[in-house]
């Protein structure tokens, strides 16, 4: 599970929690060779590949169990315990990349926690991808109004919520893939009173709705691994429509758009660029607006910081094998907000950038653990998850 955030909805519990569990376990980040015959994957370049006896099976899947020392800018600091596994579920299938299970649960000193399970599965020779993952937690963060510079002062909030994310895609032509997605959250939001030190002399109010969207998802995936891509690219669009039809309480539409691509310029070095465009119409909550601070996106700010209705962002990133299990990156990006496509302005945009550390926590997949520390405009923060931001 990656503690920033796949990406999946922008903030709220509806976006950290789906989030937490998607991104944390690695499961946004599937690929698949396609109509064509999946190259062999060599293991990592720092490592040498052992050679099994030859009356010793090969092991069939990878099991690894991490406690993570959460070090987020929206949910604090704490630990999150992990616990994934990735297996070829036909032995004989060798074009299905790996499918992963997982579980886990986090809780931090802010007061928040979660808990997630859910398992992504690659079947029929890639021909089907199926996400499912369900989740439960409450999320403390501050509210900065929505726009490009939005005020300073936050409003504690607090949200708490139980649901679900569900999808699949199918191999439509060649490395293209199709299909639908939904998820249904129930949430409860309200101002959290905790650290005030003078709390409103009013009575508590929450507001209780449904959060629900069923869309369509389209995807072209060429990279060589879904855990630590050395080349290939990936195109992703998800298309959301939430109303009343779907369970949801609010009527609106949100777009996502994102491509990122990869470069081996050695044996040990990698570089990496991602891009991505939003856009969110109709009469959406607050916490459904593009939101810049997901660290697949941009790191250096708390997710939400900066929040409107249209969002434009893009990073890179070099990637260093060191020695054993060891690697370093460094990364740099920038995006803004706006409430329009017109309102796009280069005096908006926010710079962000930093550098981290890898340990390799499952080598036969190169599923990294990673620590970053990046600045922003006026901001700072650590990241700490498994998996790399994109």
């Amino acid at each position: 599970m990656h503690l920033h955030t796949a990406k999946i909805m922008k903030l709220g519990f509806i976006h950290t929690a789906a989030l937490w569990f998607v991104l944390v376990c690695g499961l946004v980040r599937a690929q698949g060779p396609g109509d064509d015959p999946a190259p062999q994957q060599s293991p990592p370049s720092s490592q040498a590949a052992p050679t099994a006896p030859a009356d010793s099976p090969q092991k069939r899947g990878e099991f690894a169990v991490a406690p993570i020392p959460v070090i987020d800018p929206t949910l604090g600091d704490g630990l999150a315990v992990t616990a994934m596994y990735t297996v070829r579920l036909k032995t004989e299938d060798k074009i299905s990349p790996p499918s992963v299970f997982g579980i886990g649960g986090f809780r931090t000193n802010t007061g928040a926690w979660g808990l997630a399970g859910g398992a992504k599965l690659f079947l029929k020779r890639d021909r089907f991808r199926i996400l499912a993952a369900a989740a439960t937690g409450t999320v403390n963060y501050d509210f900065y109004g929505v726009g490009s510079e939005s005020t300073v002062a936050s409003v504690p909030i607090t949200q708490k919520g139980t649901g679900i994310l569900t999808g699949v895609l199918v191999r439509a032509f060649r490395r293209w893939y199709v299909g639908p997605r939904y998820y249904y959250f129930k949430i409860t939001t309200g101002l959290d009173t905790t650290d005030l030190a003078a709390p409103p002399a009013i009575a508590e109010v929450q507001l209780k709705l449904p959060v629900a969207a069923l869309g369509a998802h389209v995807q072209r995936d060429t990279r060589d691994s879904q855990f630590y891509a050395r080349s290939g690219s990936v195109f992703d669009t998800k298309l959301y429509f939430s109303n009343p039809d779907v369970g949801a309480l609010f009527t609106y539409q949100d777009y996502e758009s994102a491509f990122q691509q990869y470069f081996k310029l050695g044996e040990k070095q990698v570089l990496a660029y991602h891009v991505k465009a939003c856009a969110v119409d109709g009469h959406a909550p607050f916490f459904a607006l593009c939101s810049l601070g997901n660290s697949a996106d941009m790191r250096g700010y708390p997710m939400g910081r900066y929040r409107d209705r249209r969002m434009l962002v893009g990073q890179a990133e070099f990637r260093q094998e060191i020695w054993w299990r060891f690697g370093a990156s460094a990364f740099l990006g920038a995006g803004q907000v706006a409430s329009s496509v017109s309102a796009f302005n280069w005096s908006n945009t926010k710079p962000g950038g930093g550098i981290g550390l890898r340990f390799a926590v499952a080598p036969k997949n190169h599923i990294n653990m990673r620590v970053d520390y990046s600045v922003g405009q006026a901001s700072h923060a650590w990241y700490v998850g498994i998996g790399e931001a994109f």
